[in-house]
């Protein structure tokens, strides 16, 4: 035994060696190496992947969204004047009554005069199809939402719609309006005196029905035609992205598998 400082004592085990233990392959060097040694297959995929998403794209038909705006102004719950006449009343709940209204100006009607006005190359089912009316939020304001192969078409689409959901319901309103009229002045000739209370507030719903009358539908209004329509769907760059991401996935899978029939796969 060695004496002194720094001394070890010889128990006849070998010592260590100096240096550290040379650390084990990662996985990550295994992934590597079998890319490495299939880089054509690796390659090979990742450029089929791109090229497919490419001529999807070549192939692909270019579709547009356009929004027209119709104002909504429903009338009171308890209003008295239009008492038979199927307008749009406020129910204290604002999705509701934009939902009801929404649902009036999908019409069938509404969907053959657009498709008139459109042109011949039109039909009403391809624009049933097409245009769908929306509630914007809480608010007071429907969104009529077209889509087609061109933005023009989108945008000429959803503003002849609202135009003609509008004429539509203003023609049933003043179809409406009219017999209610006939209706009241008969009661006007059966009262017969004309300075009493009840004759007076028959005038005055009649005049107020006849005013109604030339405006159509007083609950509502165009107010705002679509713009140029915008495309719909992913960017032509996040598609190539998207399809370059997967195949570097794809193409590290295959590698690997083609490795792992080789070779067991260290961690």
């Amino acid at each position: 035994m060695l004496r002194g400082q720094g001394a070890y004592e010889d128990t006849g085990t070998a010592r260590p060696p100096a240096g550290p233990y040379p650390a084990a392959d990662s996985a990550l060097g295994e992934y590597l190496r079998a890319i490495k040694a299939h880089r054509l297959l690796f390659a090979l995929i990742i450029v089929i992947c791109v090229g497919g998403a490419i001529t999807g794209l070549k192939l692909k038909t270019g579709a547009y969204e356009a929004h027209a705006r119709v104002l909504m102004t429903p009338v009171p719950s308890d209003d008295r004047t239009f008492l038979g006449v199927q307008l749009i009343r406020d129910t204290g709940d604002p999705t509701r009554t934009a939902q009801t209204a929404a649902t009036l100006l999908e019409a069938r009607d509404a969907a053959t005069l657009t498709a008139a006005r459109l042109g011949p190359d039109r039909t009403p089912s391809q624009v049933a199809a097409a245009v769908s009316v929306e509630s914007i939020g809480e608010s007071n304001v429907l969104a009529v939402r077209a889509t087609a192969a061109s933005p023009d078409l989108a945008a000429r689409s959803a503003t002849e719609y609202a135009r003609a959901a509008l004429t539509v319901r203003a023609r049933t309103i003043r179809a409406q309006i009219e017999r209610l009229i006939a209706s009241l002045q008969l009661q006007q000739r059966a009262i017969g005196d004309a300075s009493s209370t009840a004759a007076s507030d028959l005038a005055l719903r009649i005049a107020q029905l006849r005013t109604a009358l030339a405006q159509g539908d007083p609950t509502l209004s165009f107010q705002q035609a679509a713009g140029q329509g915008i495309a719909i769907g992913p960017p032509a760059w996040l598609v190539l992205t998207l399809a370059t991401l997967a195949g570097i996935t794809l193409s590290a899978a295959a590698v690997v598998l083609l490795k792992m029939t080789r070779t067991r796969i260290r961690d």
